[in-house]
């Protein structure tokens, strides 16, 4: 991009996607401070976001999604947007899309990111983010948040369940930990539920049962145990459920299975849908004890 951009002083909106921009983001793009929309996508970018970003007080929307090339011999042609953000985006008040997913940013999220309440859309999948991710939970219009395939840790906020907009939530291909927290099921307007490929552990809250407009809910490879709750059974919409690579026992509910939407299921089977078991059986065997059946499973993992 040449540096010359920086003397349009009236330019509103900037959209550059899908050509074949190389090097960085000139610093004099900051001082366009009339600027509304950035979209530099699906280019060849090897740049940092500078502090001066929060200079564009009047941006709605911060597109620099797919930079990070690589060549078909898997070598790396761009490391597109690196670094970290600058905690001068809070300043963003009008922003409505951030969009920063396949690049190579780093670092942990801003606590300033928690200040953009027009925020609708946050998408910063596949990157090499760390830490907490409770600052989100502040930017309260959120409706799309994917936060897959990063390094993001420690146990989910409680406080994400004050997100009453969330449609899509993917924080799936992390290293959270802990519980669910049952606030979670206060979600009632989202579509979208992916917590797979983590470390959580304990139950799948009763409160799920709740979200009344979901029709995916992904929980596979994590260490989640008990029985799955039959309030699950509940939601009318649910077309898709992932379970396996869990420890749960039981049985899934009845009214799991029979609801009329869904139309995937999966877990881990050890228990063959067609064995009895008795009382006497578990008695001497435990690991049936421990192991758990799924009658109405579309996929079976052994």
């Amino acid at each position: 991009l040449p540096t010359e951009i920086g003397s349009f002083s009236s330019l509103s909106e900037l959209y550059l996607g899908n050509n074949n921009i190389v090097g960085q983001i000139p610093s004099q793009l900051y001082n366009v401070a009339s600027l509304t929309v950035i979209d530099i996508s699906e280019n060849y970018l090897n740049s940092t976001i500078g502090s001066e970003l929060g200079n564009l007080n009047q941006l709605t929307e911060l597109d620099l999604h797919d930079n990070y090339k690589k060549n078909d011999d898997g070598q790396v042609d761009s490391f597109g947007i690196h670094g970290s953000i600058p905690d001068t985006i809070g300043s963003l008040s009008l922003l409505t899309e951030l969009r920063l997913d396949n690049n190579y940013v780093e670092g942990t999220l801003p606590p300033t990111i928690g200040d953009l309440q027009s925020l609708e859309i946050l998408r910063l999948e596949s990157n090499n983010f760390h830490g907490s991710i409770k600052a989100v939970a502040n930017a309260k219009n959120l409706q799309y948040l994917h936060l897959w395939s990063n390094y993001f840790s420690g146990t989910i906020s409680n406080s994400i369940g004050e997100l009453s907009q969330i449609v899509e939530i993917f924080l799936d291909d992390n290293e959270f930990s802990g519980w669910i927290p049952s606030e979670m099921g206060l979600l009632s307007n989202a579509k979208y539920m992916s917590l797979g490929l983590n470390d959580l552990e304990g139950v799948i809250p009763d409160s799920f049962g709740s979200l009344s407009s979901l029709e995916r809910l992904d929980l596979q490879g994590n260490n989640l145990s008990g029985e799955v709750p039959k309030e699950i059974g509940n939601i009318l919409t649910l077309q898709r459920i992932r379970l396996e690579g869990n420890q749960f026992s039981g049985d899934i509910p009845n009214k799991v299975c029979t609801l009329d939407s869904l139309k995937f299921l999966s877990g881990n089977c050890e228990v063959a849908a067609d064995t009895e078991v008795t009382d006497a059986t578990v008695a001497v065997d435990t690991a049936i004890e421990n192991s758990w059946t799924c009658n109405c499973c579309t996929v079976c993992d052994d």
